[in-house]
C-alpha cells in the first residue's frame, strides 16, 4: 500500500522537473493518498514525511528569497526555519 505512495511522489519528483502546475497538481494527489490511506491503516511516518515536504516547498516559496553563494546565513536560517514551522505543521495535522 505504501509502495504506491513512494511511486506516486517518485512521480511528483520527476514531474517537477517538467511543469510546476503539473507538479502541484501531483503532490496534491500525492498528499491527499498517503493522508487517507496510511492515516486509516495507522501508518502515520509517510503522511508526516510527505507532508512536511510538501509544507516545507510552500513556507519556503513564501519566505524572502536569498543567494546561497553571498548571504549564507539568511539562507540556512531561511530553510530551518521552512523546516520546522513544515514540521510542526504537519505533525499537528496527523497527529491530531
Amino acid at each position: 500500500m505504501c509502495q504506491s505512495v513512494s511511486l506516486a511522489l517518485s512521480v511528483c519528483v520527476y514531474a517537477r522537473a517538467m511543469s510546476r502546475a503539473l507538479a502541484c497538481v501531483l503532490a496534491c494527489i500525492c498528499v491527499c493518498v498517503c493522508v487517507c490511506v496510511c492515516v486509516c491503516a495507522r501508518h502515520r511516518h509517510v503522511p508526516s514525511t510527505t507532508l512536511s515536504f510538501a509544507i516545507k516547498d510552500a513556507i519556503g516559496r513564501a519566505m524572502p528569497a536569498y543567494d546561497p553563494a553571498t548571504q549564507q546565513r539568511e539562507y540556512a536560517l531561511s530553510r530551518i526555519a521552512a523546516g520546522g514551522a513544515a514540521g510542526v505543521i504537519a505533525l499537528a495535522i496527523v497527529y491530531p
